[in-house]
C-alpha cells in the first residue's frame, strides 16, 4: 500500500457520514484557499518579477501532491490556478476588505466542517494528525471523481479498510 493510500484510508476514517462529506465539498475549498489570501499580503519584488508567499507555499504543497500521487496531484494543480489567481486578486484589495473576505472564507469554511463533523460524531482528523489537513482537497477531490464514477479504486480501498 501507499504512502498516499494509507493517508487516505487514514483520512477516510474520520469522513463516513454522507453529511459531514457533503459539509466538507464546500468548507474544504474554503479553509484550504483561504491562507492564500493572508500569504498574498507577503510579497518580495525581484527585478521586476513579484514573489507571493502565496504562490510559494502553493507550489510547494502541489509539488507535494504529486509526488504523494501524480493523477490527483496534476487536476489538483490545475483546479488550483483560478483559485490562487482569485485568491491573489483578493490579497491585492484594500487591507480591510481583503481582511474581511479573508476572515469570513475561513470562519464560514471551518463552521461548516464542523458541523459536518458534528453529523460524524468525531473530531476532525486534523485533531489527531495536522498534516491530515493537506489530505482534505485529495479526499473532497477524490469523493467527487467517485461520484462522476472515477477512481473507484480509492473508494474500495477505503471502503475495505472499513470493515477489515
Amino acid at each position: 500500500m501507499t504512502t498516499f493510500q494509507k493517508r487516505m484510508i487514514g483520512y477516510a476514517s474520520y469522513h463516513r457520514d454522507p453529511r459531514n462529506k457533503f459539509t466538507h465539498l464546500f468548507g474544504v475549498p474554503m479553509v484550504f484557499y483561504s491562507p492564500l489570501i493572508a500569504l498574498g499580503w507577503l510579497r518580495l519584488q525581484i527585478g521586476s518579477f513579484e514573489l507571493s508567499a502565496a504562490l510559494v507555499v502553493l507550489v510547494a504543497v502541489m509539488f507535494w501532491y504529486l509526488i504523494l500521487e501524480w493523477k490527483l496531484g496534476t487536476l489538483m494543480s490545475i483546479i488550483s490556478v483560478p483559485a490562487f489567481y482569485l485568491c491573489d486578486m483578493v490579497s491585492r484589495l484594500p487591507f480591510t476588505q481583503s481582511l474581511a473576505i479573508f476572515l469570513g472564507l475561513t470562519v464560514v469554511g471551518w463552521t461548516i466542517q464542523l458541523i459536518g463533523h458534528v453529523f460524524e460524531g468525531k473530531r476532525p482528523a486534523l485533531v489527531d494528525n495536522l498534516s491530515q489537513s493537506l489530505m482534505g482537497p485529495l479526499f473532497v477531490l477524490t469523493e467527487v471523481l467517485n461520484f462522476f464514477g472515477f477512481r473507484k479504486d480509492l473508494e474500495r480501498l477505503a471502503h475495505a479498510e472499513m470493515h477489515a
